[in-house]
């Protein structure tokens, strides 16, 4: 382990190891050597035999969430940097608008303030990718200036927030996945929408382009053909399949995918599902933790920012069988890894339903914050060996 300083005053980095020579960053640029100690942070930092320090780890955010953080903490941010130093290595955040043909700006964590400052880095040895909005990640400008950087060639953790339409289709193609998925379609018209309800009477409205339970919606079929719509701020009784679609779905082909309802386990009257967050493990994907969240002011979704609650996993332990799902998310890794190059973390909403059965109701590129510690802490650890296991630095 070394020790590498950053002099906020001039900008520069530096080691105090005399006679020695290092380099750092994606292209192995020398940093140079001082005695000065005034006006300095320390960062401790792994180095290889090629005395090489690092891993220099990059996390690709918004211009937003930079200039907030001091005002606004990221405790998740926080905590994986707390963890890399902890184990060696040092972690930036910069957003896409601060990358220069040789350098990158971003965000260090100075603990003698406990502030995030500013410093000029060399590229990264890797990119976590924690950028937060899935409209500006898919702008033609963030495309073209991630392509720039790519031209570097550094590892980036999940390029993109996924599909859901997309990760349908990895998931049901997959020989294990196949029987762990709900049918699902793609809505592209009053027949989809007719099909589906006749098949299943109880039907999930998703946008293919969307998280956290946003813009969903469910229709149930009655047995006098008039259909039940809910979403999270109304309940609305329609007469007709047609007229439904005319008032709610006009202009959305394409854009949504109809799910089948699948009837779950409840808890004290309310339904619950599983989430599990998973990690990238040499050729594995490994559990990180699972959490329970449970419906409460409405049935449509069991996220907390909608209303659901965290349920302590003991309350529904027969429900969870932890080979299975440690089975399940190996192959969701295999498959994501199939659509969208290197995937190093996702998690997994999992609903058990009446017949003791796993359905995957959606996969996530960038996992919520877990309130459970010890998963949001499992998560990080595994992450820095993950980011060690692909920048060459012993974990």
């Amino acid at each position: 382990m070394k020790m590498i300083y950053f002099d906020g005053i001039s900008g520069r980095w530096f080691h105090q190891t005399d006679q020695a020579s290092f380099v750092w960053g994606k292209e192995n640029k020398e940093i140079s050597y001082s005695a000065n100690t005034f006006s300095t942070c320390g960062f401790r930092v792994k180095n290889t035999a090629y005395n090489k320090i690092g891993p220099l780890i990059g996390v690709l955010t918004s211009p937003s969430v930079l200039n907030r953080m001091n005002d606004q903490p990221h405790q998740n941010i926080l905590s994986l940097h707390q963890i890399v130093q902890k184990h060696g290595g040092l972690l930036v955040l910069f957003s896409l608008n601060n990358v220069t043909t040789s350098f990158i700006e971003g965000l260090i964590y100075n603990r003698g303030i406990s502030q995030w400052e500013s410093a000029i880095l060399p590229f990264p040895d890797i990119i976590y990718n924690r950028y937060p909005n899935r409209k500006k990640e898919q702008t033609l400008l963030f495309q073209q200036q991630l392509t720039q950087l790519k031209k570097h060639q550094i590892p980036i953790i999940n390029e993109r927030f996924f599909s859901k339409w997309d990760v349908h289709q990895l998931f049901s193609n997959h020989p294990f996945l196949k029987t762990h998925v709900p049918y699902t379609t793609l809505f592209q018209g009053f027949d989809d929408l007719q099909s589906m309800l006749e098949d299943y009477h109880y039907v999930y409205i998703k946008p293919i382009h969307s998280s956290k339970g946003r813009g969903m919606a469910s229709l149930t079929l009655q047995e006098n053909g008039m259909i039940i719509y809910q979403d999270h701020q109304r309940t609305k009784l329609f007469p007709t399949l047609l007229e439904l679609a005319k008032n709610t779905l006009t202009g959305y082909e394409g854009h949504l995918i109809l799910q089948e309802g699948i009837k779950s386990q409840t808890h004290n009257g309310n339904r619950f599902d599983i989430r599990l967050l998973a990690h990238k493990s040499r050729d594995q994907y490994i559990v990180s933790g699972i959490g329970i969240r449970q419906s409460l002011a409405q049935p449509l979704t069991t996220h907390v920012v909608n209303g659901g609650q965290i349920l302590p996993i003991d309350q529904v332990q027969k429900h969870v069988d932890f080979n299975r799902l440690q089975q399940i998310a190996q192959a969701s890794g295999e498959a994501l890894s199939k659509g969208y190059n290197l995937i190093g973390e996702f998690s997994l909403d999992i609903v058990p339903s009446l017949h003791h059965h796993y359905y995957v109701l959606e996969a996530n590129a960038k996992p919520m914050i877990f309130d459970e510690e010890d998963i949001q802490e499992s998560g990080s650890r595994n992450l820095y060996k993950l980011f060690c296991e692909l920048t060459g630095f012993s974990p």
